[in-house]
């Protein structure tokens, strides 16, 4: 009838509970996506809301980011701020990061607690842009003020979790929870590996230099990839690219030690076929000495991925250092050639 195509076209005011509704959703989708408010603008994005409902207007960006955004977080605050009165302790975690794209630095603060009905929960407290300098007394005075504006006391934090830099020991002591402080066992990992591994131990620093290098020769030659992909296809292997790896975290060094076993055959043959580059090709004794670490790093790398899990428990501790302990002792007995270093850890 016209009265219902009339009542199609009739465009729903702000205030309409169905676009409330739509409203909301688009919201909740700009923050748990992350995307930006922007997207409310995108031709596409108004196109398929046009389609599914044809009588809602889609706000601007700015409502969005001075009316909707900003009523959700102190909803969303309002509501973690009462499961942590409500919980008995807290457990923090704080960490500094830089963005990627911006080069912008940030602090965090995170809290873990356990409900009264036995359920974990995690929450992010806070994320602060950062620019000042990574002192102790500035990470010191984010925290305080972190604290004092959730309202924690420092008789309900059980456990501050760290890594083990200088500065934020500092910073730990000087907001007066020294006690209560705790390494993190990732960052730990992270120290040991690095120093008795990658750079005390020649032998091992050298070889790992040398497929740095070519690591290198790949991440630079299109032409040297192009040959690459070549010998895979025709050796059939997984056509993977070569890892490059970041000095500062071993586990990257680990990735790309596996990759260039995984690929030893491939890389074999580009280097005996005559390429030009001036990195070092592997000795068989290198080969043999990466595939040991890889062998060795593997334990370590699987227990970093279980640790930064959500679930992990401070409990895990103890029952990983002794079977690490376990292995090593076994390891050693069975690759001599690799025995300094199995030691050294």
């Amino acid at each position: 009838s016209h009265w219902e195509i009339l009542q199609r076209k009739e465009l729903w005011q702000l205030d309409n509970p169905k676009a409330q509704a739509i409203t909301k959703l688009i919201g909740e989708m700009i923050c748990l996506d992350l995307q930006p408010y922007c997207i409310v603008e995108d031709k596409g994005f108004t196109r398929l809301l046009k389609n599914l409902a044809p009588n809602y207007t889609i706000p601007s960006r700015k409502y969005f980011s001075t009316k909707i955004i900003p009523l959700m977080y102190e909803t969303i605050k309002a509501k973690v701020k009462y499961e942590l009165d409500q919980a008995d302790f807290l457990s923090l975690t704080s960490d500094g990061w830089t963005c990627q794209h911006t080069i912008q630095s940030y602090y965090s603060l995170t809290a873990r607690f356990v409900t009264h009905e036995f359920t974990v929960k995690h929450v992010i407290l806070q994320v602060t842009h950062f620019p000042e300098s990574h002192t102790g007394h500035n990470i010191s005075k984010f925290i305080n003020e972190a604290l004092q504006s959730w309202e924690i006391p420092h008789e309900k934090i059980h456990a501050v979790l760290t890594d083990n830099a200088a500065n934020v020991m500092a910073a730990i002591k000087e907001s007066n929870l020294g006690d209560k402080h705790l390494p993190c066992l990732i960052h730990t990992l992270q120290l040991c590996i690095q120093k008795k591994i990658f750079r005390e131990q020649r032998t091992a620093s050298d070889t790992i230099a040398v497929f740095r290098a070519l690591a290198g020769h790949f991440h630079h030659s299109s032409s040297a990839v192009a040959k690459l992909k070549e010998n895979q296809s025709q050796l059939k292997l997984p056509e993977h690219n070569i890892i490059q790896d970041v000095s500062t975290r071993w586990n990257s060094t680990y990735y790309m030690l596996e990759r260039f076993i995984e690929q030893k055959k491939a890389i074999t043959l580009y280097c005996i076929t005559g390429n030009q580059t001036n990195a070092k090709n592997p000795t068989e004794n290198q080969w043999q000495l990466a595939e040991m670490l890889v062998c060795i790093l593997k334990h370590f790398e699987s227990t970093t991925k279980d640790m930064s899990k959500e679930t992990a428990c401070i409990s895990e501790i103890i029952p990983f250092i002794y079977a690490m302990e376990k292995f090593l002792d076994y390891a050693c007995d069975t690759a001599t050639e690799i025995k300094t270093v199995v030691d050294e850890l």
